[in-house]
This record gives C-alpha cells, structure tokens and sequence, in this order.
C-alpha cells in the first residue's frame, strides 16, 4: 500500500511540473479552434508521375486539422532541373472552401529533365493565416 502511495505521489509530483501545452505542430486561434501549423501532420502528400510521352499528372493532397479551415488555397508549381538550378515551368493556384482538398492537373512537359512539384497551401481562419510548403520527389523524363 506504501508503494502505491509512492507512487501516486510520484505522478502528482511529474503532473505539476509537466508543460500540458498542444504540440507545437498546432496552433490555437483567438476562438481557441485548432487550424494547421505543418500540413505534414495531416498526412500532406505531392506528386508527379511522368508518362514516356511527356505527360505529366501533378497532385496535392492537403487535410487541414479538426475541419476548422475557412478557406485553403493551394498552388502547385511543376519546376525542372534539366540546367542544373530548380526552375519553375508552370504553377497552378486554386482555393478552396473544404478541411479536405485533393489538387491534381496534367501538364505535357515541353523538354527532357527531371521534375519535382512543390505545393504551398495557405490556410485562413477568422483572420489568422499559416503557410507550409512541401517537395515531391524527383522524376525524370
């Protein structure tokens, strides 16, 4: 029975000192709502995949947390490095007025190279705004 007590008292003790904040990867707004801070951590995802003929179809797939997103909008810049230096080829932008959003396009790329997509999502909650970015692997054509 004493160690329990011990015990109990040991956790109360770790309790008082323990920082109870939310995960950095969370940010509170003045409502006190939770929106995103890191897409990553809603399982943020961008893609390409290049066909032999040149074709390439460009995807986002951005999730917002606990569906408090007013407005997300996404841009999807398609950038290629066949000179060595990252340069961007096209960029498309869209908003959208959903927690959840799947952003795709097919471009027909112009010249041989290695591609990559990199996707910026914004999100706007009662005048509060975040922006991440995130790259897609490469792929050459």
């Amino acid at each position: 029975m004493k160690r329990i007590k011990k015990v109990c008292m040991f956790l109360a003790f770790l309790l008082t000192f323990a920082d109870l904040q939310p995960p950095a990867a969370f940010a509170k707004t003045p409502d006190e709502e939770y929106i995103i801070n890191t897409v990553h951590t809603y399982g943020e995802t961008a893609s390409i995949s290049i066909s032999k003929s040149g074709d390439a179809n460009i995807k986002a797939s951005l999730k917002t947390g606990f569906g408090a997103s007013t407005e997300l909008t996404v841009c999807l810049q398609c950038k290629n490095t066949s000179t060595g230096k990252w340069i961007t080829v096209n960029t498309w932008k869209k908003s959208f007025k959903s927690a959840t959003v799947i952003f795709d396009t097919m471009y027909n790329l112009r010249q041989k190279g290695t591609y990559r997509v990199k996707v910026t999502a914004t999100v706007e909650k009662n005048v509060k705004t975040e922006t991440v970015h995130t790259m897609s692997d490469s792929k050459k054509y």
